[in-house]
């Protein structure tokens, strides 16, 4: 999946000759689709490997998110542990990422709006 974020950053870094980071990619799929409750979440990574989608191997990654989201990743983890679901805020994570992914794939190339004269200063 990693890969696949990286290839979407250079293509939307090159269509729109801003630079883009991986990370850009990361706060919005979590922003879009990281679920608010835990019972959501568990619904969320279940949906996720019973897609097929999950892949068996994979690394760990870290990428900077904005505080508000990253207080709710933070705490992701030890809820699916008091859920008994340990090991599975990966699966969270993936499936929020791989809905961006799917989302911007049916959306095409990202254009960026062009300034109108008024926007500059």
């Amino acid at each position: 999946m990693a890969e696949d974020i990286t290839a979407r950053m250079v293509l939307d870094s090159e269509a729109t000759g801003k630079r883009m980071t991986q990370a850009h990619y990361v706060d919005a799929a979590f922003r879009r689709h990281l679920p608010s409750t835990l019972d959501e979440q568990v619904k969320l990574a279940e949906a996720y490997l019973r897609s097929g989608r999950a892949g068996t191997t994979g690394k760990q990654s870290t990428y900077r998110l904005g505080p508000d989201v990253a207080s709710r990743v933070k705490s992701l983890p030890m809820g699916m542990k008091k859920a008994g679901r340990s090991r599975t805020a990966v699966h969270v994570y993936s499936a929020a990422v791989q809905r961006l992914l799917d989302e911007l794939e049916a959306d095409g190339p990202l254009i960026w709006p062009e300034e109108s004269p008024d926007d500059e200063s």
